[in-house]
């Protein structure tokens, strides 16, 4: 069975891409936050990043996922380098990442679309981020891939104002 998806893991491996190049845009709403836009196998992702001395030391990544009820959804995952946490960057991080799709999207006539996210029930710090941005309770649920007991967020942008 497969584990749940690292995203330390995905961080480093995000590091290592930027340092061979990976070319980066700014984002359409934070001039400080980049952005790297792909379709890996034809499933669209976005990987947002804010950097420091040149090197990603937080990343937020949405990944297009199954319609829900009939809306685009997108997995989300986020991390942040160990020596900047504490900091408040992945939950600045996310809601930068979610007001700049609200904002592309909606370009693109895309009226709403819902974010899901998967936290490992021991990660607590991951857990505060997701509450807080996502505003609303997590249901208990299991990472479907690792069987990993996990809470689960699930709730459509347009609920969301960060004012």
């Amino acid at each position: 069975m497969p584990e749940i998806v690292d995203m330390e893991q995905t961080l480093k491996l995000f590091r290592e891409a930027v340092a061979r190049g990976l070319p980066l845009h700014k984002c359409l709403t934070d001039e400080s936050v980049f952005i790297h836009p792909d379709n890996p196998n034809g499933i669209v992702r976005f990987t947002f990043c804010k950097m420091e001395n040149e090197k990603p030391i937080s990343i937020v990544v949405f990944v297009q996922s199954e319609h829900h009820d009939g809306i685009p959804c997108f997995n989300v995952g986020y991390a942040t380098e160990f020596s900047q946490r504490k900091r408040g960057l992945a939950k600045a991080l996310l809601k930068t990442a979610i007001n700049d799709v609200k904002e592309g999207l909606k370009r693109q006539d895309v009226a709403d679309f819902y974010l899901e996210a998967g936290v490992d029930k021991n990660n607590i710090a991951s857990q505060k981020v997701a509450s807080d941005v996502f505003q609303i309770d997590p249901v208990d649920s299991v990472d479907p891939d690792s069987g990993t007991p996990t809470f689960g967020y699930l709730c459509k942008a347009s609920t969301l104002d960060f004012g």
